[in-house]
């Protein structure tokens, strides 16, 4: 008994396949690295996702010192007293407050002189 022959394929249909995966597998790996969701963008989000948790937690901090000096002004007048002293030049009566100037304050003093210290 005598099989007939399979058929050969010819050199371009291995070829034309060879090229069509190729391409197929090209494609797929620029997808996956520079696609809309490739590892490249997953990169840039994680990235911008640890940028404003670093934004939330300092607004945080910053709120927590905000809110404690709140609660300090509400209930301790000390503290009050204190601020309007030291950013306000405030005094009790019968005190005196002495103002030191700077250096580079008192030759600006000194070219305006009909100008009184408070």
């Amino acid at each position: 008994m005598h099989w007939p022959e399979p058929k050969k394929e010819t050199p371009s249909k291995h070829r034309l396949l060879f090229i069509c995966v190729a391409v197929l597998a090209s494609v797929v790996t620029l997808s996956a690295f520079f696609g809309e969701r490739g590892l490249i963008a997953a990169w840039s989000m994680k990235q911008q996702a640890q940028h404003a948790q670093s934004q939330v937690n300092k607004l945080e901090r910053e709120n927590a010192e905000r809110s404690a000096l709140a609660q300090s002004l509400r209930e301790d007048t000390s503290v009050v007293e204190r601020i309007a002293r030291e950013e306000h030049g405030f005094a009790r009566p019968g005190e005196v407050v002495y103002k030191f100037l700077s250096p580079g304050a008192a030759a600006s003093r000194s070219e305006h002189p009909d100008e009184q210290v408070q």
